[in-house]
C-alpha cells in the first residue's frame, strides 16, 4: 500500500467528505512532518491536518480541540501536541485505518 498524495483541500473538492473520527495516534508532531510534509493549517477546532489518499482510500491525521485556535493561549503549540486523531471513510474498520497509518509511518516494516 503506496500513498498515492499527501494534498490540500481545495475549496471545489475535498477528498475528506465522508470520512469521520476512527481512532487516535501518539506521536511527535516533528515525526509526522518528516513523513507527510507540513500539514494543512486547521481552523476552529483544529490546528493542523494531514489529508493522505492511499490505494486503500483517504485517511486524515490533526488534532481536535487541544490546540490554540480552539483554547487559545491555554492550547498546545502544534509542535507539542503528541496525541492526534485518525480520520478515514466511513464504513471503514477503524482497525484497518491505524494499521494503514503505522505502516506509513514505519516504512521498513511492511
Amino acid at each position: 500500500m503506496d500513498i498515492i498524495k499527501v494534498c490540500i483541500p481545495d475549496f471545489h473538492y475535498s477528498p475528506i467528505a465522508g470520512t469521520s473520527f476512527k481512532d487516535y495516534i501518539d506521536i511527535s508532531y516533528n515525526r509526522l512532518v518528516k513523513t507527510f510534509g507540513k500539514p494543512n493549517k486547521g481552523e476552529d477546532k483544529t490546528d493542523a491536518e494531514w489529508i493522505i489518499l492511499t490505494s486503500e482510500g483517504c485517511i486524515t491525521i490533526y488534532n481536535y480541540k487541544d490546540g490554540k485556535n480552539y483554547l487559545g493561549n491555554k492550547g498546545l503549540k502544534t509542535k507539542d501536541i503528541t496525541e492526534w486523531h485518525i480520520g478515514g471513510e466511513i464504513g471503514r474498520n477503524e482497525e484497518k485505518i491505524k494499521n494503514i497509518v503505522t505502516k506509513l509511518l514505519n516504512p521498513d516494516n511492511r
